[in-house]
């Protein structure tokens, strides 16, 4: 089920306040995207009908467990500010970044900025409910230069 073999799939980070990375956008979000996008929040992932759990607990183990999997053909990686600071981004490169009512210290804005191909900032009150407007911006065919 799961593959060691080298590859790179399309990776979208959505960066959001503490209090918005309850593990709901898992339970609302996969009727907005494809059954082949892994969604990461919190320890868990969804693939589909699929729902994995890193029980190690370790930092960003949901992310390398939903990228490895072999029906994933892109994630999109819910993650708090707080977590970037204290672990470092979940991966070395993503295609694109939706930053949603937080924001970064400045060292972890360059960092963002120089591993990430298109970053865009929105208020959180634009980013949530039931994913579609997330997705729609992270769909492969939207506009790859996203204005901050």
């Amino acid at each position: 089920m799961l593959g060691d073999l080298p590859g790179r799939i399309r990776v979208s980070l959505v960066v959001v306040a503490d209090r918005a990375a309850d593990d709901a956008p898992l339970a609302r979000w996969p009727q907005a995207f494809s059954a082949d996008t892994a969604l990461v929040c919190r320890g868990r992932a969804v693939v589909g009908p699929v729902s994995l759990s890193a029980g190690d607990g370790a930092p960003w183990s949901a992310v390398r467990l939903a990228l490895r999997y072999r029906a994933g053909r892109a994630a999109v990686i819910l993650c708090t500010a707080a977590e970037i600071v204290n672990h470092g981004l979940p991966v070395d490169k993503a295609d694109r970044a939706l930053v949603c009512g937080t924001s970064l210290p400045a060292e972890w804005q360059r960092v963002l900025a120089r591993s990430v191909a298109a970053i865009r900032t929105l208020p959180e009150r634009e980013a949530f409910g039931d994913g579609r407007a997330i997705a729609a911006l992270l769909r492969p065919d939207a506009v790859p230069s996203l204005p901050s």
